[in-house]
């Protein structure tokens, strides 16, 4: 269907925004291939209309969808009106699918920057199509491809976001105050919101958290994993290819922890509720790698014979679904509910089959020592699924999302080639 406007109004409210809240989270309705749709689905006259914070980042964004669709111009058909002096979260940005006329231009100039039309604020054009040298931001940006030298430049995450890296609201650089400067393409309201996240503590409020998970992880790690295994009598027993074992089974615990948190972010899009998206993507994995671990020893997978099925399996179904699940949601994402759930369950299952079976098999490999080592492999696999998690979120922001699933593959191709080295020990 096409539509002469679709309208995004934002959902962050001050006070969310003051708190920090959803600094970390996915924004899928402000990345380029978000942006790709919205243009495909307005008529030769439409006009996108949102309001949202950071319009600079907005801009980039929708300029890099603009290039893939091979439009053209794009600096002729942004429009953005945000509060003078003030700091305003949620400026209006309008983009017309033809360029704007300077007639509408002026009509808009007449409600927006005449205070007894619209509000009690002052209004000031900070994005004009039809004297462009008036613009906050330089051409640069409206080309869908912001140099390295001017992101790193930027004193806040100013990259363009896309569905693989779709942080659009992780912004911080620096731990510092940050000033409004034209020539570094910051406005005075990002500028504001992140002296205002800094000021509330002495650790930035949108990546406090991060950092507290990080601190209770640790202390939580030593208390109920490290205390244990090294006061108890079956914690202190010794035996052979210990260091091997242990890496062995921390590549499990990271490489599992990483493949699932991935997958809730990235099938987020396709089942859309958060709810739905958890429940069904924790609850495909579980019964998938169950089902897998109870399967293994009848499909023949021993520490003799068709032990490498596992790892093979992991890495096949996980480079084909990596390379093909955006192809598929496309095709799904206007089904029911369901349907998409349905589809997701059938994407994910064959690959959580294989990674159940790599874990009962390490722990057939300790039949012959003493009860400790399988604590301790335990031990070793649920700390490294904390370490994984954590990093998958560092990771993510930084790399994208298909990086850190190749990283969560690699630990799985990691812990094929230390299995060998446990099965030769356990032949010799």
């Amino acid at each position: 269907k096409k539509y002469d406007i679709i309208q995004i109004f934002s959902n962050h409210t001050s006070s969310s925004m003051a708190s920090g809240t959803g600094a970390l989270q996915t924004t899928y309705l402000q990345t380029s291939e978000a942006y790709e749709e919205y243009f495909k689905h307005l008529t030769s006259q439409g006009i996108l209309h949102i309001n949202h914070h950071i319009f600079p980042r907005m801009i980039a964004t929708a300029a890099l969808a603009w290039k893939n669709l091979d439009l053209q111009n794009f600096q002729k058909h942004v429009v953005v009106y945000a509060k003078k002096e003030l700091q305003d979260n949620l400026p209006t940005m309008l983009i017309n699918m033809q360029p704007w006329a300077k007639e509408e231009i002026a009509v808009l100039d007449s409600l927006f920057l005449s205070t007894k039309v619209y509000d009690s604020h002052e209004y000031e054009k900070v994005i004009d199509p039809i004297n462009p040298e008036n613009s906050f931001l330089p051409a640069e940006f409206f080309s869908g491809s912001l140099s390295q030298e001017t992101i790193d430049r930027a004193p806040y995450q100013i990259a363009e976001c896309t569905d693989n890296r779709p942080y659009f609201n992780y912004l911080r650089k620096y731990i510092q105050p940050v000033e409004e400067s034209k020539d570094l393409h910051i406005d005075r309201s990002t500028a504001m919101l992140l002296n205002e996240w800094l000021k509330r503590s002495t650790v930035p409020i949108d990546i406090a958290h991060l950092i507290v998970l990080f601190i209770v992880s640790v202390v939580v790690a030593i208390i109920f994993i490290f205390v244990p295994l090294f006061f108890s009598k079956a914690g202190r027993a010794k035996w052979s290819r210990k260091t091997t074992t242990l890496i062995y089974f921390a590549c499990l615990g990271a490489g599992f922890i990483i493949i699932e948190i991935v997958f809730i972010q990235i099938f987020m899009k396709l089942i859309g509720s958060p709810l739905y998206t958890y429940s069904s993507i924790v609850f495909t994995m579980m019964l998938a790698a169950g089902l897998g671990s109870y399967c293994s020893k009848l499909i023949g997978v021993s520490l003799k014979s068709r032990w490498y099925v596992p790892f093979a399996g992991i890495l096949l179904t996980g480079i084909l679904l990596i390379t093909t699940h955006s192809y598929i949601f496309e095709i799904f994402l206007t089904y029911p509910l369901g349907m998409r759930i349905l589809v997701a369950v059938i994407l994910i299952f064959p690959l959580g089959f294989f990674m159940g079976m790599p874990f009962p098999l390490g722990i057939l490999s300790l039949e012959d020592k003493p009860s400790g080592a399988i604590a301790w492999s335990w031990g070793i696999n649920g700390l490294f699924t904390t370490v994984g998690g954590y990093s998958c979120i560092v990771i993510s922001i930084y790399e994208g999302f298909r990086f850190t699933f190749l990283i969560a593959l690699l630990l799985y191709l990691c812990a094929f080639l230390v299995f060998t080295r446990i099965r030769k020990g356990i032949s010799a």
